[in-house]
């Protein structure tokens, strides 16, 4: 395992107040595509944000300053460079304008994030886990489980 990456997720352990649980454990999203392991960074292909986005559409951006975690939104109106969406958690309505370039299709953050390693999938996908994880533990050297 590598001593520095080991760090690295413990430091972001620190800054989000996890003090509990061990760094092996976790792992961190950044840069929009990227997961650091306590072995090594992986990158996540994103699908590309099409030309246009169909009404209704679930995307993520970063609404709360505070934090790295992206919120779910959907979106109301396409205007080409920006789009008008609607935070889906929020206990009221409210639309916002944000340009094209701050919306995802994962929820990867682009500031780090420390996760769960079994919580991946709720930011990339089950496919998408299921084959990171795969590829991990090919990697390490263990046998696929037979079905």
């Amino acid at each position: 395992m590598s001593e520095d990456n080991r760090d690295y997720i413990a430091g972001v352990m620190a800054r989000q107040g996890i003090n509990h649980g061990q760094p092996r454990k976790y792992i961190v999203l950044r840069g929009w595509n990227e997961i650091v392991d306590v072995d090594r960074s992986y990158v996540v292909q994103v699908p590309p944000l099409p030309g246009r986005l169909e009404i209704g559409t679930e995307v993520y951006t970063a609404l709360n300053p505070n934090s790295p975690e992206l919120s779910r939104v959907k979106v109301v109106e396409d205007h080409g460079a920006e789009l008008v969406i609607e935070p889906m958690d929020y206990d009221y309505v409210v639309r916002i304008r944000l340009g094209r370039e701050d919306i995802r299709q994962l929820p990867v953050p682009y500031r780090p994030l420390a996760i769960l390693r079994r919580d991946l999938k709720l930011y990339v996908g089950e496919e998408a886990a299921r084959a990171w994880q795969q590829h991990r533990d090919l990697r390490r050297g263990y046998k696929p489980a037979q079905e």
